[in-house]
């Protein structure tokens, strides 16, 4: 696996999410939201809604860690 590609970037962020570390996460999903998709596919849609679902979760306050040190 190649760390700069799509899925270790996704399953980062999600391993971030699962172990409490919300800045983290949210960084790392930002950082995959911006990057440049090179051949377009469900899966690579998929994963951008659930990192933008992500970031809604942090942002909103939904959560009790890391909630206050999020921009």
């Amino acid at each position: 696996m190649i760390p700069s590609k799509f899925y270790p970037l996704y399953k980062l962020a999600k391993l971030y999410d699962k172990t409490g570390q919300g800045k983290q996460a949210v960084s790392v999903a930002e950082g995959l939201l911006n990057k440049k998709v090179k051949v377009e596919s469900r899966a690579i849609d998929e994963m951008k809604d659930e990192m933008l679902n992500l970031i809604e979760k942090y942002k909103s306050g939904s959560t009790l860690t890391d909630c206050l040190l999020i921009k």
